[in-house]
């Protein structure tokens, strides 16, 4: 079968968009991003690919038919349109349900294509479909138990955490690294001042410093409203909406995730994920596990806030088991003949701050 224009077109329902991972064509170079989509409401008017997600039926299209569904307002004209050209297209269909379309289109007189074509290109597109069915299944299954793992690595790492800013340093490393996110910040917001403080913000890898901002635009519609705030394309129309600078500092967000921090139903602050390289780069699935670390850092918090006693203690009892720890490595190192002694690492400054119990108590 003549393919030298043929490309894959993927259907995300919850989304409702379609994405094109692979397209060629000889014509029309209008490559589209494959980290993006365009926005297509099935049931909706759209190209000859929006057609068949609409029908789920394959769509042998020549010049004539073409025109015909174009001045009936059924498709949209998208891309070129020669007077010798023909399309097909063939969904990709698993458990009753469009995965995508898989099409092939010539645009000259020596090619069109057949019924037969059609039977054959379907034929095709149903071992892709299961096969796009199965790699879907292992990626949740993949993306459920990163979940989990965040989950338990925050839970384990907070169980031996008493630092407030300790706590905020393991939430915000646990969730950069389950996250297809390159910023993430925690804020705390400050009743008497009005101002949100960040204890932790850091973006492409990069550590900043807490630098407070009023309370405006997306974090307080999350706060306000207690509910996660999603920005699948986050366009200078939407932040205007909200009455958010476009960009407040560092790069500007291609898409993000506000998820507020309510204590006894009372918003206290806001963790954000920010994705700078693409569109529609969180789902509401990921809400689930952003929101689990949340829980489990406010949990931890409360823990600490109403036994500083107990976390006072805890912290000595940790300290001599670890100069006793210390004394007997020494012991055990002083018969080593060979004196292997391994590096001594110092923690960053930013990695952890002088709120220990302790010492003094934590800024809030």
């Amino acid at each position: 079968m003549y393919a030298n224009n043929f490309f894959i077109a993927l259907y995300d329902d919850e989304r409702q968009l379609i994405s094109w991972p692979y397209y060629a064509d000889e014509i029309d170079l209008d490559v589209p991003d494959p980290t993006s989509g365009m926005r297509s409401a099935r049931g909706m008017r759209g190209g000859a690919t929006a057609l068949v997600l609409r029908t789920g039926e394959a769509q042998l299209l020549v010049y004539a038919r073409m025109l015909e569904l174009i001045e009936h307002g059924e498709i949209e004209l998208v891309g070129a349109l020669p007077e010798n050209s023909t399309w097909l297209g063939v969904p990709l269909v698993a458990d009753g349900h469009p995965l995508g379309v898989v099409a092939v289109q010539s645009y000259t007189r020596d090619v069109q294509y057949t019924e037969e074509d059609k039977e054959l290109l379907a034929f095709v597109g149903q071992h892709i479909g299961v096969a796009l069915s199965r790699a879907r299944a292992i990626e949740e299954t993949r993306q459920r138990n990163a979940e989990l793992a965040l989950i338990n690595s925050v839970q384990e790492a907070l169980a031996g955490e008493l630092e407030l800013q300790a706590i905020y340093d393991v939430v915000g490393d646990k969730i950069q690294e389950v996250f297809d996110a390159q910023v993430v910040d925690i804020g705390i917001y400050a009743p008497a001042s009005g101002l949100i403080h960040f204890p932790y913000t850091i973006e492409r890898g990069v550590r900043f410093p807490d630098e407070p901002i009023p309370l405006i635009g997306f974090r307080k519609h999350a706060m306000e409203t207690r509910e996660p705030l999603m920005l699948a394309d986050s366009t200078p129309e939407l932040a205007e909406r909200y009455g958010n600078p476009a960009v407040l500092s560092g790069e500007p967000t291609r898409s993000a995730l506000f998820v507020p921090l309510v204590v006894g139903g009372r918003a206290t602050g806001v963790i954000s994920l920010q994705n700078l390289d693409r569109v529609h780069a969180f789902s509401e699935a990921d809400q689930r596990p952003a929101d689990d670390a949340r829980r489990q850092s406010q949990r931890r918090a409360r823990e600490r806030a109403a036994h500083p006693r107990d976390a006072a203690a805890q912290c000595r009892t940790g300290t001599d088991q670890q100069r006793a720890g210390g004394a007997r490595r020494r012991a055990r190192d002083a018969g080593d003949l060979r004196h292997r002694r391994r590096p001594r690492f110092r923690r960053s400054s930013t990695r952890r701050s002088s709120t220990s119990p302790c010492t003094t108590s934590p800024r809030v």
